[in-house]
């Protein structure tokens, strides 16, 4: 196996705050003591690295690298993803090598500034048995709610996609549940993968999505429950939050 480790807030190349995402690779001897990839980031203040994860959407055999950067894009966000296996860089790299990118659509909508990409997990959400990539942007809407993000497996195309929550144009292929969370209080500023959570017979992916202001009445956890799959159409397609239901 191999390792990817972040130091988010670090000077890259000169640049106060871009972050440097380092990669170790495995062997049959152990782990290597120094980074076979090193990939800086550029903006300054941007966080590259706050976020890792890692998808199986290129190969069944070959995990890929996924990079959340929450303050790149001008401040909207942007997740990265490199493919695994024979196409991975070596040495050292930036953002711009990546066969996908995540950000907001350039014409003003809920993602405009909104961090995308604070936390990132890989979860099967609907069942399918095809990783799903979930993330998080905490300030969306201007500030006033966050939102936890499902892209499902097989459906983000290479490239740039550009999310909105007005159209589905600029996003491609790409089919994105939306749990967003009205609210100055960060939702999203935790999230985990906690499995089926319903039963033996569950075969979908759940997941645990916390705030940063838990003084806030009913500002503690949520579990987001798979319910009824993926969405119909490409686009972002949101899904309201019900105690007692899944999703």
């Amino acid at each position: 196996e191999d390792v990817a480790v972040s130091a988010p807030f670090v000077t890259a190349a000169g640049v106060a705050g871009a972050g440097v995402v380092y990669v170790f690779f495995g062997s049959a001897t152990g782990l290597a003591t120094t980074p076979g990839v090193t990939i800086r980031g550029g903006p300054a203040d941007a966080a590259f690295g706050s976020s890792l994860t890692a998808v199986r959407w290129n190969s069944t055999t070959r995990s890929d690298l996924v990079v959340g950067e929450p303050f790149g894009d001008g401040g909207s966000g942007a997740i990265y993803v490199w493919n695994g296996g024979a196409a991975f860089p070596t040495g050292t790299t930036t953002p711009a090598s990546a066969p996908r990118r995540i950000v907001a659509a350039t014409t003003a909508n809920w993602f405009s500034g909104s961090a995308i990409g604070w936390q990132l997990a890989t979860a099967d959400h609907d069942g399918d048995g095809t990783d799903d990539l979930v993330a998080t942007a905490v300030f969306g809407n201007a500030g006033g709610a966050g939102a936890a993000l499902v892209f499902y497996g097989g459906t983000v195309p290479t490239g740039t996609a550009r999310i909105s929550d007005v159209p589905a144009a600029g996003s491609g292929t790409a089919v994105i549940r939306m749990y967003e969370e009205v609210g100055f209080n960060l939702f999203g500023y935790y999230l985990h993968n906690v499995g089926p959570t319903t039963g033996i017979a569950d075969p979908a992916d759940d997941l645990a999505v916390g705030y940063a202001e838990d003084g806030v009445a009913g500002a503690d956890l949520k579990v987001l429950r798979s319910g009824g799959g993926r969405p119909g159409a490409a686009g972002v397609a949101r899904r309201p939050f019900t105690i007692g239901r899944g999703g």
